[in-house]
């Protein structure tokens, strides 16, 4: 973190940044060495932000991504008058059961997927 800390310091000319990262490398360091509930303090705030990142990337990006490819693939079947899953009713159909394929033996060895 000192050597990033250096980096951004020299090369990309951000000071506050560098001595932000100073400071945490500091007390990690501190922590490692010295006092164990700083480092315990490091341990609880980073389950806390790493949760907090994943709910946010649940929540923000993938929940309209699922709306938006099955939503528009739902669309686009519904416009082409396409049920892959036959979901409509027929009151005339006796039953709803669908025949199974039947294979040889060899051939489902062969290719099983």
């Amino acid at each position: 973190m000192a050597s990033v800390g250096l980096l951004f310091y020299f090369v990309l000319g951000h000071a506050i940044m560098a001595y932000v990262l100073w400071g945490i490398s500091t007390l990690l360091l501190s922590g490692i060495l010295f006092f164990d509930r700083v480092l315990h303090g490091f341990e609880v705030t980073g389950k806390w932000l790493a949760h907090g990142i994943g709910t946010g990337v649940t929540w923000i990006l993938l929940v309209p991504f699922f709306y938006i490819v099955f939503g528009t693939g739902r669309f686009f079947l519904k416009l082409r008058g396409k049920d892959p899953m036959r979901r409509k009713l027929d009151p005339e159909a006796e039953s709803y059961w669908t025949p199974h394929q039947k294979l040889d033996i060899e051939t489902r060895y062969h290719r099983q997927f």
